[in-house]
């Protein structure tokens, strides 16, 4: 409610899809690749949990959304629900429902159950524009907005659609989600702490799940 904190899910109009995204659309169809070219209201971005389509966002990326379709780089749409919300976290959990997806390869990262240090080293990976977006920066605080524990401050610079991305640190482990930004100050920004996604992820309805997800262990980064 503060006016100066500005979540980063990203706006776009129905008729403002990008050339890219219109090729991608016109190569499938003469390929007979199935896309659906949703009208998106605003995008954000969003990263794995598991290989079989449970993926994590921030909650305002899909927040009064009437229909949710992930991406996947080769510019394929896959239908899919937010199977559990925390608005007071700000995350949400996905599931792909689509019945042409064919699941995902290994997670590449790890999960950080403990609190990360001052200064650490921190890296977010994005999509504020229709190409991935790498940017890196300092931890520069233990606490959010006005002391707000649920989040880290971060000097990594980010923008709108950078909302539900990961961040990492030096070994390749998430230790947060992207969020917001301080519009009034230059280089601040948030991101919410791992510990409130995993406990999003124990918190996961039994029913709206086919097993139990196991994170990843083994680190490839």
């Amino acid at each position: 409610n503060n006016n100066s904190y500005t979540e980063l899910s990203r706006e776009v109009g129905r008729l403002n899809r990008s050339t890219t995204d219109l090729k991608k659309d016109i190569n499938a169809i003469k390929k007979g690749t199935r896309v659906i070219a949703a009208p998106d209201k605003s995008r954000g971005t969003g990263f794995a949990i598991t290989s079989n389509g449970l993926i994590a966002t921030s909650f305002h990326v899909v927040n009064g959304a009437d229909s949710i379709y992930i991406q996947d780089v080769a510019g394929r749409s896959f239908k899919a629900k937010a199977i559990y919300n925390d608005p007071q976290s700000d995350v949400s959990i996905l599931k792909v429902i689509d019945t042409t997806f064919k699941g995902l390869g290994p997670i590449p990262y790890t999960f950080k159950h403990s609190e990360s240090d001052l200064a650490e080293n921190v890296f977010t990976f994005g999509f504020p524009q229709d190409s991935p977006v790498y940017g890196d920066g300092r931890l520069t605080s233990a606490n959010g907005l006005n002391g707000d524990t649920l989040d880290y401050e971060i000097s990594v610079p980010i923008n709108p659609g950078n909302s539900g991305g990961p961040l990492l640190d030096s070994k390749g482990n998430v230790i947060g989600i992207v969020k917001a930004k301080e519009t009034r100050l230059e280089g601040v920004h948030f991101a919410l702490k791992s510990g409130y996604l995993l406990n999003a992820i124990k918190n996961i309805p039994e029913d709206s799940l086919t097993k139990v997800p196991v994170l990843n262990t083994e680190n490839g980064l």
